[in-house]
Formats: structure tokens, C-alpha cells, sequence
């Protein structure tokens, strides 16, 4: 053995070889010394140079000199150098220890030189070196970097299998490949195996397991598990906090968002743009635009330069506040960083047409194609809303056939059915008996703007073409009187009447919703004749007469006229007709607050003479109206009544009941006690009428 003391004053190689050859004879052990010390100080060449005077002396290298010669090229990074001489070392049939082999992979590894490191474990496995812990920990990352996932997790089990427990840093790894994958199941076996042998875990495992609960939509594990992580003081770090912003506002707990990110503040680890803007998308999904420009304004003062994505949520705060000088500043900002996102220019549409800027609208897109901005269908639908609307027919149907020769929207239901319909001619009616079985929300939405679209540009054959085309469908008469009662909230009656009267002439009776809003408007303009006219086109239908005598009893109230409802009233029930338990209950309120009490107790006597089906709702407005009318006996009859046919009496039954009983303590008693024993949670109003009755009565109060 040399000892340091001696070697360690030796500074060049003359010195090193005059020592070494001067006081021992030449062997292959000698020359190794002389190579690990070179190696040990960086002089390759000399090394090199000392290997090449051993080959000449005679000295045949053995595993221990080639590995050390292997070792220095390792260490001070000649890869090049190394693998050349591996190969080398191969052809002499000299098998190395597996010290050398980690030397090798592991210098190799600190490169991110992945596949040179697999194609030595492969090649050292052939040579029937046996590996150790710090092997398969080298190999194993080199493995998941490569992204050979079946050959990771096959060594991995190896690993285990051999006795030898895996590090954390392994197990991280191996989460974070099958969190990329998408294999739940998998991250969280191994997670759990880890957690069984003690092991724990880094902030790196639990980012990527919170990152994969959070991907999954399980934000209650995602939660657990940074619980969890407090427990056992695993520091989180600002991707962790981040997450955990995002899943409480998936969760609609937007102060606990705010407050964690005002704890990362606290903490000093606020830096990353991504977490400014994880906490502007909670406060603008709780429809705070406010606070989401904070925050924005916050990371600017901050320094932190905004990126693309930043612009994207800077514009949906300017969007959702309809501050539209801002919102184009901001789009135009936007448009710097490159071509606008479809989502962005679909808000900014629909921004402008909320607004009412039609013609900005328009503009805008004409812009929009002059770029070339790319389509996805809901920007497409957005912008054939405005074609339609605007009965643009010759850019509505130049922008479909673009659509469906050029772009991938054309496997688009939306596509192909605005496609077809407008060539459907062409195409043949069975065809078209084949794609429109049943409409979809797509195929739905299709077929109003092409109804609108052509309603809109005055081309009513063609509009009618579309209608039959429509009513085809399973669920086509449905869409179409959707329709109608969409164009009267929009204030667009003229189409909603036209397409009314089309379905009407062919045969249709439009759905409840359509007639009741074409009533409903007539009502509030004081079109009482008009509104009755719709309703004798479709008044006859089983479907359509119930809740269509509740929107003429509610016309005629709001239009201030009782007697007309009241004579409605009586023609229907002529007719034998059934009005139900809504519209009577409207009716006899109406009557009521006219002081129409004869003609009221006319109503209530007809209801329970014809036994019509009547509800709680109904028996309580038929109390009101007695006790109003000062027919206490009537009201409680109509009580007893509801009770044997079997209506369950409500808190607003019973409080009726303990007013009508205001001048017989008694009575108001056992009703309030009735209430109770039948588990109707009173309210405030009730149990102050009956403290009032009692201090009227001059009695003490003494309730259970």
C-alpha cells in the first residue's frame, strides 16, 4: 500500500513514473495505481499515455486496470472516449465489476445521455454482472426519461423482487410517468406501496398525485392528500398551492381560494404567473370580474410580464365587466403575441352582439377571415347567429360550403346539417330521412338559424322548406316552437308570428311553450283579441289546454279584467272543459282582489261540484277567498273538506286557518297544535298571531 504522504508531493507524471519504476518492478497493479492517481487529478493524456507504456511493457490489463482507465474518462466526462474504450475492453472479454458499470451509467446520466445508459444495462445484464440498489435506481430514471414505460416498471419489479426497497426519488418518478399516462389506478398503487414501506413522500410525488386527482375531477382526495401532507410538515411549494386554488374553485369555495392565496403571499412564495392567474380564474368563475382584475393588476405591479395566456384572462375580465374600450385594447394586445385564440374571438363577438354593436359584430368578422383565424364550432355557430340574424344569406352559405370542403368541421353534426339542409334538394329526400331521425342540440341549433336566416333575408319558400324538413324529425315541432318563444323574448315577433302561422297551416299545433309566450306578449301590448285567437288555434289540444287556460286567466288579470276572465271562465266550462287546479286558483285570486266575491264562491262551488282535481295550493286560495269574503263557516268547510280528500295541508294552510280563528282563542289553539303534531315547521308569523290572541284573550301564554 502507497501511503498519501508519499504520493501526495508527486505534481507531474515524470515524477509519478520515476518513483513508481525506481522503487517497485512493473506490474499491471503499479500501472493501475499510477492511472487512478492521474484519473484522480484530470491528466487523461497521461493516463492514456500510462496505459498504452503498460500494453508495451508487457502488462496485461486486467478488469481492475481497465475499470479505473473506464472510471476517469466517467468522471471527468469524456463519453465519447469512454464508450470507445468499453468496447474495447469488450473485445478482450473482460468482464468489469458493477462498481464500474454505475461509475459509467451514472456519469452518463448527469448528461441526459437516456439511451446511451439503457444500452449499457442491457449490455452489462448480458455479461451476467449482477446489479445493485444504486444500479436500478440510475437505470430505472433513465428508463422513465426515455419514456420506456414497460421497461421501467419491468426493472422496477425486478428491483423488488431482488429485496432491494426503491428510494423515493424512484417511486416519484414512476408517479409521475403513470400520472402522464393517465393511469390513475397505477399512481396511486404505488403511492400506497411506498406509504406501506415507510417511505415519505417528496413534495415532487405529491404535486404530481394532487396534479392527477385534480385532472380526474376527485377534488376530495386531491384535498385529503395536502392534508396529509401537513400531518407529516411536507412543505408544499407554489405548484402545490396553485392546484390547490384551482380545486377549491371547482369547488365553489372561493374564500378558501382566496385564502390560501393570500397565505402564499405571506409565505414569500408568490412569484409564478400561472398562480396569479389560477386565483383570477376563480374570482371570475364566481362572477367577481372585480377582484380578478386585482389580482391581474397585483402580478403587473409586481413585474411579472404577461404572457399570451395572460392577455386570455386580462380580456374574459373586460368581457365579463362589458368594458369594451378595454376589452379591445386588450384583444389588440392579444393579437401581438400571434393569431387570437377561437375562444377569445367568440367572446369578443358575443361582447359586441350582447352590446347590440351589430355592426362591429360584422367587422369583426370580416376581420376574422381576413386572418385566417382558425374555426371550432362554437365560434362557428357564433358567427352564423350574426349572419342569420342579419339575414346574410350569401356569406351564411359561402362560409358552410368553406367550412365543409376546407376545414376539420366538417365531421361537425352542426356542419352537416346546415349543409345538407340547404342542398337537400340535391341530395334527395330519403337521404335526408336518414341523417335527421332525431335532432341533437347541434342539429337543433341548426335548424333555427336556418329558419331565422331565411325568415330574416325574406326568402319564406325556402324558409318553409326547411320548416317541413324539420317537422320530419322526431323531435322537430318541439325545436321549432322553441323557437317561437325564443324570437318573442328577443323581440323579434314579426318571425315568431310568421312561423306561428306556418305551423299552424300545416297541420302543427306548436308546443305549449310557443303559445303560451305568443299569449303572454299579447297580453302585455293589451291585445286581448289577438291572445284569444291563438289560443282557439290550439285551445282544442289535450297537450296544450291546461297550462294554455292559465296563461288566458293570467292575460285577462293583468289586462284588469276579471269580468273577462271570469266569462272565459264560463264559456270553457260550457264546452266541458277542465281548466285544472292552477288556473282556478289564478282565476278565484283574480276575482278576489276585484272584490268579485259572488262570482268567486261561484268558481269554488263549480270546482268541488264538477270534483275537479284540485291541489294544496288551490284549497288555500279557496280559504283565503272565503275568509275574505267574511264566510268564516264557508273557509272552514273548505278546510274539512281538504283534509277527507286527502290534500296535505301546508304552513301557509295553517297560518290562513290561525287568522280565520282570531276571535276564538280555542280554535286558534288547536289548529296552531294540529300544525305541530302533523310536523309543519311553523314560522315566525305564526307563532306571533298566537302570542297576539293570547294577550288580546288577557291570557298567560303556555306552549309546550
Amino acid at each position: 500500500m502507497i501511503k498519501r504522504s508519499n504520493t501526495s508531493i508527486l505534481t507531474n507524471r515524470h515524477q509519478i513514473r520515476s518513483f513508481f519504476l525506481l522503487t517497485y518492478r512493473p506490474s499491471v497493479i503499479v500501472y493501475t495505481i499510477v492511472l487512478r492517481i492521474y484519473g484522480q487529478i484530470g491528466k487523461i493524456k497521461l493516463a492514456e499515455h500510462t496505459f498504452l507504456e503498460m500494453l508495451e511493457a508487457g502488462c496485461e490489463p486486467d478488469e481492475v486496470a481497465c475499470g479505473t482507465m473506464l472510471c476517469t474518462y466517467a468522471r471527468w466526462g469524456r463519453h465519447k472516449a469512454m464508450l470507445a474504450f468499453y468496447s474495447a475492453v469488450q473485445e478482450r472479454g473482460i468482464v468489469l465489476s458493477v462498481a464500474v458499470f454505475n461509475f459509467m451509467l451514472s456519469s452518463l446520466q448527469k448528461k441526459s445521455l437516456h439511451g446511451n445508459v439503457t444500452e449499457l444495462w442491457k449490455q452489462m445484464i448480458d455479461k451476467g454482472v449482477v446489479p445493485n440498489h444504486f444500479t436500478y435506481t440510475v437505470v430505472i430514471s433513465s428508463f422513465v426519461k426515455e419514456g420506456l414505460t414497460e421497461e421501467a416498471f419491468k426493472t422496477f419489479h425486478e428491483m423488488k423482487n431482488l429485496g432491494l426497497v426503491p428510494e423515493e426519488v424512484t417511486y416519484s418518478l414512476l408517479i409521475s410517468l403513470s400520472c402522464k399516462n393517465g393511469n390513475q389506478d397505477e399512481a396511486l398503487g404505488l403511492y400506497e406501496d411506498m406509504r406501506s414501506r415507510g417511505i415519505v413522500a417528496s413534495n415532487y410525488t405529491c404535486a404530481s398525485l394532487i396534479t392527477l386527482h385534480y385532472k380526474s375531477g376527485d377534488y376530495s382526495k386531491a384535498v385529503s392528500l395536502f392534508s396529509e401532507m401537513e400531518r407529516k410538515k411536507i412543505a408544499a411549494d407554489e405548484v402545490i398551492y396553485g392546484l390547490l386554488i384551482r380545486i377549491y374553485g371547482k369547488l365553489g369555495l372561493y374564500e378558501d381560494a382566496q385564502r390560501t392565496f393570500e397565505e402564499i403571499e405571506k409565505l414569500g412564495l408568490l412569484s409564478v404567473e400561472k398562480t396569479y392567474i389560477a386565483m383570477a380564474q376563480v374570482h371570475l368563475n364566481s362572477g367577481d370580474f372585480e377582484k380578478a382584475l386585482s389580482t391581474m393588476e397585483q402580478m403587473r405591479s409586481r413585474n411579472i410580464w404577461y404572457s399570451r395566456f395572460s392577455f386570455i384572462v386580462l380580456l374574459q375580465c373586460y368581457i365579463m365587466k362589458e368594458d369594451l374600450a378595454s376589452a379591445e385594447i386588450t384583444y389588440h394586445a392579444l393579437l401581438k403575441t400571434g393569431l387570437p385564440d377561437t375562444a377569445s374571438s367568440n367572446n369578443m363577438l358575443k361582447l359586441y352582439m350582447r352590446l347590440g354593436l351589430t355592426e362591429k359584430a360584422r367587422n369583426f368578422v370580416i376581420q376574422m377571415r381576413k386572418d385566417k383565424v382558425e374555426f371550432d364550432e362554437e365560434l362557428l355557430k357564433t358567427v352564423m347567429k350574426i349572419y342569420c340574424k342579419e339575414g346574410m344569406l350569401g356569406d351564411a352559405e359561402l362560409l358552410i360550403e368553406e367550412i365543409s370542403s376546407s376545414n376539420n368541421l366538417f365531421e361537425s353534426k352542426f356542419v352537416q346539417t346546415f349543409f345538407m339542409a340547404m342542398h337537400e334538394k340535391s341530395r334527395g329526400p330519403s337521404k335526408v330521412e336518414d341523417r335527421l331521425e332525431h335532432l341533437d342540440q347541434p342539429r337543433a341549433i341548426a335548424f333555427e338559424l336556418m329558419l331565422i336566416l331565411y325568415l330574416a333575408s325574406g326568402n319564406y319558400s325556402k324558409m318553409e322548406e326547411i320548416l317541413k324538413l324539420l317537422l320530419e324529425t322526431a323531435n322537430g315541432l318541439s325545436v321549432a316552437s322553441q323557437l317561437v318563444s325564443k324570437l318573442i323574448k328577443e323581440g323579434d315577433i314579426s318571425k315568431a308570428e310568421h312561423l306561428y302561422k306556418l305551423l299552424v297551416e300545416l297541420d302543427c299545433i306548436p308546443e305549449y311553450v310557443a303559445s303560451s309566450s305568443l299569449i303572454r306578449f299579447y297580453g302585455k301590448q293589451q291585445k286581448l283579441k289577438q291572445a284569444l285567437e291563438v289560443f282557439e288555434m290550439v285551445g282544442n289540444s289535450p297537450t296544450n289546454a291546461k297550462p294554455l287556460y292559465s296563461s288566458m286567466i293570467d292575460v285577462y288579470a293583468k289586462s284588469g279584467q276579471p269580468e273577462a276572465a271570469y266569462f272565459f271562465y264560463r264559456e270553457q266550462s260550457k264546452g266541458g272543459h277542465d281548466l285544472g287546479a292552477v288556473a282556478i286558483s289564478m282565476l278565484v285570486n283574480t276575482l278576489i282582489s276585484s272584490g268579485k266575491h259572488r262570482e268567486a264562491e261561484d268558481v269554488i262551488h263549480s270546482s268541488f261540484r264538477d270534483n275537479m282535481d284540485l291541489d294544496t295550493v288551490a284549497y288555500n286560495t279557496f280559504i283565503k277567498a272565503m275568509l275574505e269574503a267574511g264566510k268564516l263557516h264557508c273557509a272552514s268547510n273548505i278546510y274539512e273538506r281538504m283534509l277527507s280528500a286527502g290534500v296535505p295541508p301546508s304552513l301557509q294552510t295553517y297560518s290562513i286557518m290561525i287568522r280565520q280563528a282570531s276571535r276564538n282563542l280555542d280554535k286558534a289553539v288547536e289548529m296552531f297544535n294540529k300544525a305541530r303534531s302533523m310536523g309543519v315547521s311553523l314560522d315566525e308569523k305564526a307563532y306571533s298571531n298566537l302570542i297576539c290572541y293570547y294577550g288580546k284573550a288577557g291570557k298567560d301564554l303556555s306552549l309546550p
